[in-house]
């Protein structure tokens, strides 16, 4: 298998290399520079036409909105939609979203970082493109710059609105085709910033250091080890929980565990709700308002306050700790109850 699967490659590679009509070669190569410029303008096209369709949704386009356009005004990223007072970091450790505070000066717009979104993707399309061209000719680059760009990883990620991941994808895009090309402090250089992108991207970046262990580098390899692994438990332990003023914890470790609890949101919403008014959670529980064991709660039309959602039972534990709207939230508690 392996054999067969080497003589492959070897024809491929001497199929695409081979002297060809003349201008073929360098009509393949412009073709693959072209690649990150049309895909650019299929994603801005596929991301606004959704906009403008009110396809677009408050989580997560409206938070990271919210967020930059603090930055933009040199002010902590509060984002009022995940509930009063909210920081971002309290919910990821995401400060790479202050590259884009710039561009709102420009257009202070939410459609901004759907056009940022589509060209860091389009901008990933380089480092593939220049790897395989090289590696295997420039039609097989050209082959699979197209494949990479209409991957279902890419417009899974256009079709959700905007996501900071985006800003990992060159990154991590650059990073790889550094380590194939041997450039081993290009790698390091590149896997940092993902440290900045979001906290879970800590064990990527240690990966990549083991990645440079296997290849003999002791000093980047190690180095990036131990960056990436203090960074998140930094984050994971330490920052993020400093920042959520409701609940103080990381509250994505069940997300690593694979199926997330149905009561668990209830759960916290109960106990949130009994700090914030200075009663005990038995008690809250006991009454019979939003409890986790309460069947009919999550069956009726209010579950979405009740918990049946993390992320809005995070903004409603936040509400019904204001005493604005009073009234609002003591109806929804009544229809739960």
């Amino acid at each position: 298998m392996l054999r067969e699967g080497a003589a492959a490659l070897q024809w491929l590679r001497a199929s695409t290399q081979a002297d060809g009509p003349t201008g073929w070669p360098v009509f393949w190569r412009r073709a693959g520079l072209a690649l990150p410029v049309v895909f650019f303008a299929i994603y801005t096209a596929s991301s606004l036409l959704r906009d403008h369709q009110l396809g677009t949704a408050a989580y997560d386009l409206g938070i990271f909105d919210q967020a930059v356009a603090q930055y933009a005004h040199f002010n902590a990223p509060m984002t009022p939609l995940m509930g009063p007072g909210f920081n971002n970091l309290g919910d990821h450790f995401s400060p790479i979203l202050a590259v884009l505070a710039p561009f709102y000066w420009i257009w202070p717009d939410r459609r901004m970082l759907l056009v940022a979104q589509a060209a860091l993707l389009a901008v990933s399309i380089i480092p593939v493109v220049r790897v395989t061209a090289r590696r295997l000719g420039q039609w097989a680059g050209f082959a699979v710059g197209v494949a990479y760009g209409l991957s279902w990883g890419l417009q899974g990620l256009v079709g959700y609105d905007f996501h900071q991941v985006a800003f990992a994808i060159p990154l991590t895009a650059f990073a790889m085709a550094a380590l194939v090309e041997g450039r081993y402090r290009a790698v390091a250089l590149w896997a940092l910033p993902l440290l900045l992108v979001k906290e879970d991207l800590g064990l990527t970046v240690a990966a990549i250091g083991l990645c440079l262990l296997l290849r003999r580098q002791r000093r980047l390899g190690v180095g990036l080890a131990v960056a990436g692994f203090g960074t998140f438990l930094l984050t994971t332990l330490v920052i993020i929980p400093h920042f959520d003023h409701l609940f103080h914890t990381y509250r994505y470790w069940g997300v690593v565990g694979g199926a997330r609890s149905n009561t668990a949101p209830a759960c916290r919403f109960t106990t949130a709700r009994a700090r914030h008014r200075r009663v005990s959670p038995s008690s809250a529980a006991g009454s019979g308002r939003c409890a986790s064991s309460s069947r009919s709660c999550r069956r009726r039309a209010t579950a979405w306050w009740c918990g049946e959602s993390r992320r809005r039972t995070r903004w409603a534990a936040a509400w019904c700790s204001t005493r604005t709207r009073a009234s609002t939230a003591r109806a929804a508690r009544r229809s739960c109850a």
